[in-house]
């Protein structure tokens, strides 16, 4: 059987990854820009609200690739490859880190938490 995104998982699970591997020890606000993955917000002109006469621009609901990224995201904090806490928003994580699970698959686990490194 065929994963339908299996691409795109795995390049957006490789891009948290390798950016909180950067980051490790120390935690990180998490969203889609933030590890480089490009997301362009749809965005609405109300020409009836300005203000300084300028026309207001309004974010909408986040894309649904920003829901992919948090699917992807809420998948390795649920399989405990990293810790975060998820934002209000519901595509965005505060505090997110990875676990020593994460560092023995990157192969970056560091010398002092392995077994033999102990005196």
């Amino acid at each position: 059987m065929k994963l339908t995104h299996e691409a795109k998982f795995n390049d957006y699970v490789n891009a948290v990854l390798v950016y909180l591997a950067e980051q490790f020890p120390t935690p990180q606000a998490l969203d889609a820009d933030a590890v480089g993955i490009e997301i362009t917000a749809r965005e609405t002109q109300s020409p009836s609200e300005t203000i300084g006469g300028m026309p207001v621009l309004r974010i909408s609901n986040p894309t649904d690739d920003e829901f992919f990224f948090a699917d992807c995201v809420t998948w390795l904090i649920h399989e405990g490859y990293l810790i975060a806490t998820e934002h209000q928003d519901g595509v965005s994580f505060d505090r997110a880190v990875l676990t020593h699970k994460a560092l023995m698959l990157l192969e970056a686990e560091p010398k002092v938490l392995k077994k033999h490194s102990f005196s």
